[in-house]
């Protein structure tokens, strides 16, 4: 019997810690009791343009150094940055040099490319003008698209 009302306390306690996560993982500003209502609230993760521009560009002009901020460091930097303020489908593509020796890295967000190392325009590149420019100068090798974390 002992064992019996133990299990049932257990399961009791452990029923409502599950209860209580699944409500806070629920933003408090969507609670009802009606799921129309919570499916009809707007989106609070609205990405301000102008924002993001200016991000790029702090990080676009933070001195390259081949060992502390090279363009994997500032292109992770910047997909980080896009992912606090809730873009989603962000990737970070590595691009081989055809000599093979290095490679270049750059962030792809909404089908374009942010390239922080670049030193003219590459904000909100076009994937195809941005892979044919990269082409030219060389990075011919294989390319690597992976999802940022």
């Amino acid at each position: 019997m002992k064992k019996s009302v133990k299990l049932t306390g257990t399961f009791f306690i452990a029923s409502l810690m599950i209860l209580e996560i699944f409500t806070f993982m629920i933003p408090t500003d969507q609670l009802s009791s009606s799921a129309a209502t919570y499916e009809s609230q707007p989106d609070s993760k609205i990405i301000n343009e102008s924002q993001v521009i200016r991000r790029f560009n702090e990080i676009k002009t933070i001195k390259y150094d081949e060992v502390n901020m090279n363009c994997k460091n500032k292109s992770e930097l910047f997909a980080g940055y896009l992912k606090s303020i809730g873009a989603t489908d962000i990737y970070i593509v590595t691009v081989k040099h055809g000599s093979g020796t290095y490679s270049h890295e750059f962030v792809e967000w909404n089908g374009h490319y942010y390239d922080t190392c670049s030193s003219d325009t590459s904000y909100e590149i076009p994937m195809e003008e941005y892979s044919k420019k990269l082409y030219k100068l060389g990075f011919t090798g294989i390319s690597v698209t992976s999802p940022y974390q």
